[in-house]
């Protein structure tokens, strides 16, 4: 269901047809798994930067695609990476995951 609301947020909002609109959803489903996999390494002293990085890059590519909730999801694991809260990242990271299983579906 994620899909055709994206893409008809594409087709309404940027005045696209249904094959650019697919085309540009379909760059938000790659950047959005190699931004998770990315955030997969979990929260540590070390990564801190790359996961902010990456949790931001989400945020970006889901406000491009009108995808909000994602949106503020990954922003909220942005700030948590940035502040070191690693609880709240857990938490954040694991409702973007949640989310992703439904734009990663094919159900339209």
């Amino acid at each position: 269901m994620k899909k055709a609301h994206i893409i008809k947020n594409l087709e309404e909002n940027l005045g696209l047809d249904t094959a650019d609109a697919v085309e540009i959803f379909e760059s938000y489903r790659c950047a959005l798994k190699d931004n998770i996999r990315i955030m997969q390494q979990g929260l540590s002293p070390e990564n801190i930067e790359i996961v902010a990085r990456a949790s931001h890059s989400i945020k970006g590519c889901a406000l491009n695609c009108g995808d909000e909730e994602m949106a503020t999801t990954a922003k909220l694991a942005q700030l948590a990476a940035l502040s070191k809260d690693f609880n709240s990242f857990d938490d954040a990271f694991e409702k973007i995951k949640n989310m992703a299983l439904e734009v990663f579906s094919d159900k339209v």
